[in-house]
């Protein structure tokens, strides 16, 4: 249990720094700027080499519906 109050104790004290330093530590004020389907449709026929020297910044949101590590 006491190592439980220390944990507790550091996110506190984390939370008080970030605060005493200006920054929302629940910030929720994220835009975005362009929908998936839109990225999608502007670079669906681009091979890899230009999708990584593309230097358009796209800020989206959404969730992780599955992941794949081999493939």
């Amino acid at each position: 249990m006491e190592e439980l109050n220390d944990i507790l104790l550091q996110r506190r004290e984390k939370l008080t720094e970030l605060r005493e330093g200006g920054q929302n530590p629940f910030a929720n004020d994220f835009l975005v700027s362009h929908g998936t389907k839109d990225v999608l449709d502007a670079h669906a026929d681009d091979a890899a080499e230009a999708l990584e020297g593309c230097e358009t910044l796209y800020r989206i949101a959404g969730r992780i519906m599955a992941r794949r590590d081999f493939g």
